[in-house]
Order: structure tokens, then C-alpha cells, then sequence
């Protein structure tokens, strides 16, 4: 199963360009950093559990999954 979202995933879940798609992948990536210095992330890529916690996704809840 899939961990991690790339700049293609998130632009198509997003509709955002590719450009600001990375920006968003940034933020989440330094936003995790902050909260934990020990956390690890990727160039281009994101958790897909912090993405959606970003989006206010709560897939849990709702028990579905994103298409991308």
C-alpha cells in the first residue's frame, strides 16, 4: 500500500499546478519538522496521513479512500 503522495498525486487530487502543488507539499513537510524534529520526509512527496489531515480529510470516518 502506497505511504506517500508525489507532486502528480497531489495535483490531481488538488487541481492546483504543478508549482503549487509543490508548495503545499513543502508546507506540510516543514509543518511535520516543527511538530517533530526526528520526523523524516522526502523531497516531492508527503505522508499521505498528513495530507489529509492538511485537507481536513478524514477518511476514518467517512471509510473511503481518495482517488487519485
Amino acid at each position: 500500500m502506497k505511504k506517500y503522495y508525489d507532486v502528480d498525486d497531489v495535483q490531481k487530487i488538488t487541481g492546483f499546478k504543478k508549482s503549487y502543488s509543490y508548495k503545499i507539499i513543502r508546507k506540510i513537510n516543514e509543518k511535520l519538522k516543527d511538530e517533530n524534529e526526528n520526523a523524516v520526509t522526502f523531497k516531492g512527496r508527503v505522508l499521505i496521513e498528513e495530507f489529509n489531515t492538511f485537507l481536513g480529510i478524514d477518511l476514518k470516518e467517512k471509510n473511503e479512500k481518495v482517488r487519485i
